[in-house]
This record gives structure tokens, sequence and C-alpha cells, in this order.
């Protein structure tokens, strides 16, 4: 006969478990990317103000990362000219095409279909009724 877990044995076991990190929770948001036209300057002062830690990417993109965390997700910043509302916010979806289905159906506009990062995930954009522009983002 095997031995099952007391209830309070259980919620205690439950208590220690990890919660998943918050950019994996679905409704969660999971990425930003900042534009700016350096990117040393940016590391510098978003390490500075937020105390993030720079990671290198590729030659136009760093990701930031808290100094306690081993993994560099959220949020990234990519080389390019800052302009008003180019930081992207980045939401955690289960399935992009039905959530792209269902905001066009309640307005919104498609700005970049599904893409697939490569192992990474998956993206998209889209402009809401109201005009500001949002990612979709799937693990």
């Amino acid at each position: 006969m095997r031995k099952t877990k007391s209830p309070a044995k259980r919620r205690a076991s439950k208590k220690n478990e990890k919660p998943a990190p918050f950019w994996a929770r679905r409704g969660g948001l999971c990425h930003v990317e900042i534009r700016t036209s350096d990117l040393a300057a940016a590391a510098k002062f978003y390490g500075a103000v937020f105390g993030w830690v720079a990671r290198p990417n590729d030659a136009k993109s760093i990701f930031f990362a808290l100094p306690d965390e081993g993994e560099a997700l959220c949020p990234m910043a990519l080389e390019g000219k800052p302009r008003a509302g180019s930081t992207l916010v980045y939401v955690n979806v289960g399935d992009i095409g039905a959530t792209l289905a269902r905001a066009s159906k309640l307005g919104a506009s498609v700005i970049r279909g599904e893409t697939d990062l490569g192992g990474h995930g998956a993206c998209a954009e889209m402009r809401a009724p109201d005009g500001n522009v949002f990612g979709l983002w799937r693990a």
C-alpha cells in the first residue's frame, strides 16, 4: 500500500515550491523592448536606475536581468531610433493565433503576425482600438 501525504504535508510542500517566474505566467507581462540609439548608455542608465544587469545578446541588442536572477529575459534594449511610444510591452499568451483573432474581432489591427523566434518562442504585435501597440508572446 502506497502512503500518501496528509493534507497538511501537501500544503507545506506546496509552500516550499518556487512559483513560476512572472514572465512564464499566462497573462503576465513577459517582455519589454526599449529602443535606444546607444546600447552602452542604456545599459549604464537602466543599471543605475533599476539595478538591472546588462547581458549581451548580439551586436544590436542586450538583455537585462535582476542581479539575483540566472536568466536574462526581460526587458531588452534594441538598437534603434527612440521615438514616442517606442517601449513595447509583451503579454504572455498561450495561443498567439487565437489571441490575434479574438483581439481583431474586438477592433485591434495586426501589425506583425505570429513570428517564430527559432526555439525561443514566438511573438506578434497588434494595435489596440485606442491606438496603443502591444506585443504577444508565446514561450
